[in-house]
């Protein structure tokens, strides 16, 4: 640490009168912000809250605090008005429960802020006391306070910094604190961030010109119902909007879409929906407005028609599996933004039987996975089937980027030109920077950002994994439609090589499942290398699922629903053995987080096995559901709610994070977290994701799906 003599880098240059204000003023606004004065926080407990034994996050920092800096705080504190009560009242405070880590001292921003030339800013402290080696209360084992400032709007970021390492270094001697030391600071700017004028007119200009367009589009197909307009009987009607998919796959590969409509049934249903739309036309400029109309993409996304030869259960399996998506995300989100004030009792909900269901929302992922492979498998080989074993391979891999893309390069925009104006605060300041966004952005657009960490839109590395799982699948088709059982073992051969590589990296490096795991006496053996870095995003420890969902694909696809006849028993059994291995894979943690750390082994084989065991329990669901076999389950999960609402999981996937981020980088004051509010978290966050979901639906996903159609040459649109 500083020596004391180092303070008069901050109060050196000022006069006699003011520096006997300044040292006093600061030293009580210090001591209020430790409650030394109180009872109930003696010097002695401050020394035992004070602890780590770590070395400073950052490297320990000193330099000059700038002139005007000093001058302007000199001056508000010799004027001794009400506005100096006000700064100091604005100041941070800690709140009751220090001892259980509740280190957030926000302070008062909108108060800070009122006053005429003062800025806030939010400082982070490290706190440690070598003398014992113990830290401050953390589930993570961080040793971060949150100190919100109030300064001179002249002091800049360093400057709070330098003079924060002063003020600490001047309390230190009082109460016997070997090592406090100002890891950073970051002040509130207006606007957050810079103004990217170039970035911030483009996205405008992007929406603006979807808008106009879906207007149009509207307009024109007004127009042309109103006057009864039909194409001439010898023109060949292009068809918009249609019900089906172009190619017999899903519509996106991703937590979305209306995939596995059907077959012949389906393309009945589209004769009779174009009869009553007659409007089709010939000129290239109407296809193109009403591609967008937003009235007809609309009445697309509501239409609960499906075909009945889809199969019903997914929709509903897509929906569930996106609401569990979103149920892990608010907690994971709101604690990162790093302000909640009972971080130990948030944690130790992880305990609760109830909460596994929560902490293990990652298996919504898995059930994506092995969503797309069935769809891709059951949709292609039937295809396949009717055209001898071929497909248009350029088209089957356009078909999927160019859906995908889109939404993706919209919510790209989103992220990087609007949603640094979508907020302020001491808290929203940390998250409008992102470097890694601004520069490797193209990262996402060519799903690789699973092996080029750059954390831009970090949620979407599933996107990444699930092409790369579709850009090989062509040659487990062919081997299913032509040599079925060398097929099969492929896929068998692909999840056993996954399980194992998984297990060997988990023991290696000695990983932990466990969300957090701190009665785990053995630590990773790479403290530089992460679970999320070398397991948890990598295609080769995630494909599983996917395989199996291919497998049972293939199966759905060649047996006939007229074929299957199961005895009563073996129906319950089916349902007792899916049942049991999903509880386990879900549930079978508890004992980890209670006490009983699971051994080196135990991880690996856990982290080896479960995906594979998860998505084999989602197999027998669809495959009983399909086959007559699901009851109630079926008829739940077939729902005419969950059709709408399936189409929408692939936007609200993109865009629920952003939604969350808004939200809880926006608080002004500490969150403290509880069922309670997680439960109504969920709730409106599940609301405004999907209502923002279908906005982008009907500007992005749906005009962009009809434009293909229009691309798409004829020869092709045939072997559909």
């Amino acid at each position: 640490m500083i020596s004391t003599s180092s303070s008069k880098h901050f109060f050196q240059p000022l006069s006699s009168c003011s520096t006997k204000l300044i040292i006093p003023t600061l030293i009580i606004v210090t001591a209020v912000c430790i409650q030394a004065t109180s009872a109930f926080m003696t010097p002695d407990m401050i020394l035992k809250l004070t602890t780590a034994g770590r070395p400073p996050m950052v490297p320990h920092v000193q330099g000059e605090v700038s002139g005007r800096c000093k001058t302007e705080l000199a001056a508000v504190i010799s004027a001794e008005t009400s506005e100096l009560l006000q700064v100091v009242d604005s100041f941070g405070k800690p709140e009751s429960g220090l001892l259980v880590g509740n280190a957030v001292w926000m302070g008062h921003y909108d108060e800070c802020k009122s006053i005429t030339g003062f800025n806030f800013c939010m400082s982070y402290l490290q706190l440690t006391l070598p003398q014992n080696g113990s830290i401050v209360p953390s589930p993570t084992g961080q040793t971060q306070l949150m100190w919100g400032v109030c300064v001179p709007e002249s002091c800049s970021d360093s400057d709070v910094l330098y003079a924060l390492q002063d003020l600490l270094n001047l309390v230190e001697a009082p109460f016997d604190i070997s090592a406090v030391n100002a890891s950073s600071v970051l002040c509130a700017q207006d606007p957050p961030a810079p103004y990217d004028a170039v970035g911030f007119i483009l996205t405008m200009a992007v929406i603006g010109l979807l808008g106009t367009l879906m207007v149009l589009g509207a307009f024109l197909d007004t127009t042309l119902r109103s006057v009864h307009y039909k194409a001439p009987p010898t023109s060949r009607q292009l068809v918009i909007n249609r019900t089906t998919n172009v190619y017999p796959y899903q519509r996106v590969g991703s937590p979305s879409g209306d995939e596995g409509r059907g077959t012949s049934q389906a393309e009945e249903m589209e004769v009779q929906y174009l009869e009553e739309t007659p409007t089709a036309c010939t000129r290239a400029w109407q296809q193109f407005l009403l591609c967008f109309a937003v009235n007809r993409n609309l009445k697309k996304l509501l239409s609960s028609k499906t075909g009945e030869g889809g199969i019903g259960c997914l929709n509903g399996i897509r929906v569930i599996s996106m609401t569990w998506v979103i149920l892990g995300h608010v907690p994971l989100f709101m604690i990162s933004a790093g302000i909640v004030g009972n971080p130990l009792y948030a944690f130790q909900y992880t305990s609760r039987f109830g909460i596994q269901v929560v902490v293990n929302a990652y298996f919504s992922v898995d059930s994506f996975f092995f969503l797309s492979g069935l769809l891709v498998a059951y949709m292609s080989l039937g295809r396949m089937a009717k055209s001898g074993g071929k497909l248009p391979w350029f088209w089957f891999y356009f078909h999927r980027y160019w859906r995908l893309t889109p939404a993706l390069g919209m919510t790209t925009l989103i992220w990087l030109f609007l949603k640094p104006y979508l907020g302020s605060g001491p808290v929203w300041q940390s998250n409008v920077s992102d470097p890694f966004c601004s520069r490797d952005w193209w990262v996402n657009l060519l799903y690789i950002n699973n092996f080029y960490h750059n954390d831009c839109i970090a949620w979407v590395w599933y996107l990444a994994n699930d092409m790369q799982f579709f850009i090989i699948s062509p040659i487990l088709l062919i081997m299913l439609h032509r040599r079925p059982l060398l097929g099969l073992l492929s896929l068998f051969g692909i999840c056993v090589a996954s399980s194992v590589t998984t297990g060997l990296l988990m023991a290696k490096h000695n990983f932990s499942v466990l969300f957090l795991d701190a009665s785990n006496p053995n630590p990773p053996t790479d403290q530089s290398q992460s679970f999320t870095e070398v397991i948890y995003d990598k295609p080769y420890c995630r494909i599983a699922p996917y395989m199996v969902g291919m497998a049972m694909g293939y199966l759905l696809h060649k047996i006939k629903k007229d074929n299957v006849k199961l005895h009563p028993s073996v129906v319950v059994v089916g349902w007792g053995v899916a049942t049991a291995v999903g509880m386990a894979v879900v549930y079978g943690l508890y004992g980890g987080y209670n006490s009983h750390p699971l051994s080196t082994t135990e991880n690996a084989v856990y982290m080896a096995l479960c995906r594979f065991a998860w998505a084999v329990s989602l197999s027998w669901v669809v495959f009983a559901c399909h086959y007559g076999y699901g009851g109630w389950i079926n008829d739940f999960l077939s729902w005419e709610l969950w059709i709408p609402m399936s189409r929408l999981t692939y936007s609200a996937y993109l865009l629920h994070p952003i939604v969350i981020i808004i939200y809880g980088y926006n608080l002004t004051n500490t969150y403290f977290y509880s069922i309670y509010t997680l439960a109504f978290e969920v709730a409106a966050f599940i609301a405004l994701g999907y209502m923002a979901a279908i906005l982008m639906a009907v500007a992005i996903e749906f005009p962009f799906g009809n434009l293909e159609r229009m691309i798409m040459p004829s020869t092709d649109k045939k072997t559909k």
